[in-house]
């Protein structure tokens, strides 16, 4: 499970990335990230 933290210009958000990754850790274009309510490590 890949864990991402991100923003949209206010407070960070964290999801869940779906999808595969290539041999360099990108993710592939038909990845998307399910957002989390809270943080997922509290």
């Amino acid at each position: 499970m890949r864990i991402a933290r991100f923003t949209t210009g206010e407070d960070p958000q964290y999801g869940v990335v779906t999808g595969e990754v290539d041999e360099f850790g990108q993710p592939s274009e038909d990845s998307v990230i399910v957002t989390l309510a809270g943080d997922p490590l509290y």
